[in-house]
Formats: C-alpha cells, sequence, structure tokens
C-alpha cells in the first residue's frame, strides 16, 4: 500500500548502511505531499493502521522497527528504521524483493553485491533517492558521495554496487574510550597526589636569655629586657 502510493506522486529517500557479518540498518523517509493527500481513497489514520500491520509483519520475520508519522503543513511524512542481519528481508523491506544484495568474500575481505532496478510502484514516484553505505565502495554506476556511499537520485535503469561491509565501531566509540581514559587518567593521578604524605614542616628555633631566662628569637643579640648579651 505505501509503496503503490509512493508511486502516485509522494518522495521517498531510502538510505541502507551494510555492517558485518550480513548486519544491515535502514533508514527511510516517505513523504505524500498536500496534492496526493487530497486524492488518498482512506484516511491517514486508516493508512497509519495498514503500515502498523505491515511493520508488525516485519517484526516477526525478525526485523527491529522503529517508524514514526508526523506532517508538516499539509505534508504526511512516515519514517522507518529498520535492522536485522537478513538480507532477504532487507530485499523484501526496502527494495519489494526486487533487488539481488549477496554476501561473497574476496581477497579476505567480505564484500556485498548489490544489483537493483526500481519496480513499477516507484516509477511514478515524484523524487526517488537511494543511498548505500559501507566500509568502501569498490565499485558502482552512482555518485561516489565519498569513500564509502554511494547514491542514486531518480535513477533510470539498473543500480549496481561492490562494497565492503563498514565496522559499527568508529570514531564516535574512539572518542568515547579516548574522554573515558583521559578521565581515568586524571582520577589516578588525582589520587595519587593526595595519598602522599604532607611535606614535612621544620620546627621553628627558640632561644632564651641565658641570664634571665626571656625568650628570644634565633637572631637576637642582646635580651631586649636585661641587655645580657647573647
Amino acid at each position: 500500500m505505501t509503496f503503490i502510493l509512493v508511486g502516485c506522486g509522494a518522495d521517498i529517500d531510502r538510505r541502507v548502511t551494510f555492517y558485518r557479518d550480513e548486519a544491515w540498518k535502514a533508514e527511510m523517509e516517505i513523504r505524500f505531499p498536500a496534492d496526493l493527500v487530497a486524492l488518498l481513497a482512506a484516511s491517514p489514520e486508516s493508512l497509519e493502521a495498514e503500515i502498523a500491520q505491515q511493520v508488525a509483519e516485519w517484526e516477526a520475520e525478525g526485523a527491529q522497527v522503529k517508524w514514526n508519522s508526523s506532517r508538516e503543513d499539509a505534508t504526511l511524512i512516515y519514517t522507518f528504521e529498520v535492522e536485522s542481519e537478513d538480507l532477504e528481508l532487507l530485499n523484501e523491506i526496502v527494495f519489494e524483493d526486487n533487488a539481488t544484495i549477496t554476501a561473497t568474500e574476496v581477497d579476505g575481505r567480505r564484500q556485498i553485491n548489490f544489483s537493483y532496478f526500481g519496480s513499477r510502484n516507484l516509477v511514478g514516484a515524484n523524487n526517488d533517492t537511494l543511498t548505500l553505505q559501507g566500509g568502501e565502495i569498490i565499485s558502482s554506476n552512482g555518485e561516489k558521495l565519498n569513500n564509502g556511499t554511494v547514491q542514486w537520485a531518480n535513477a533510470n535503469g539498473r543500480m549496481n554496487a561492490v562494497l565492503t561491509e563498514k565496522s559499527r565501531s568508529g570514531f564516535a566509540t574512539f572518542f568515547i574510550v579516548l574522554v573515558l581514559g583521559g578521565l581515568g587518567g586524571g582520577l589516578w593521578y588525582y589520587r595519587q597526589k593526595n595519598s602522599q604524605s604532607p611535606p614535612q614542616v621544620a620546627p621553628v628555633q627558640t632561644a632564651f636569655c641565658a641570664n634571665c631566662g626571656t625568650q628570644l628569637s634565633p637572631q637576637a643579640k642582646f635580651c631586649p629586657i636585661c641587655g645580657y648579651k647573647q
């Protein structure tokens, strides 16, 4: 139901990240503009009920799904975040069972081989953007945004890519480890510093007059009381 409506003039943005061991995460945003909403045979409430039912089926197949609906003026916006470790399920949920996605190992590196031709349901989409992310884009016929990202916008024809899997531990994890290590080192230094014995203070020397016993400073040469020479 959702993809059929996309084919009627909605906008769709799909982003898929491939992780190690065939794990993946897909983020999708579908926007139904005001004129399309007016043509909906079903109400937004009934559409959301159908989406909720579809999400429940995805979860029953092993996917972890988060989704949300919102409005921007008269535009209906649906966002999905889906994760799993099943490439066939990725094909079903994100690519309408119209893609070929396989994992192979070449020269000791696992690679994702991706080939997709948009189904008829998406031909009439107003805008259709697909982004793939991995560790390294080895080859593709899309626009390479960086070393690990390739994108197709309103592509005509088949979309192909070969990319390696991405590690889930990136810069953010490194930064957290670095910060925690710095805090741990600072705490150790603080404890070490405060556990040291306080510095010993030399006792103040005291002198007394040999004649009358008056307390004198160590530097006194004469007693200020009796005048006796020290």
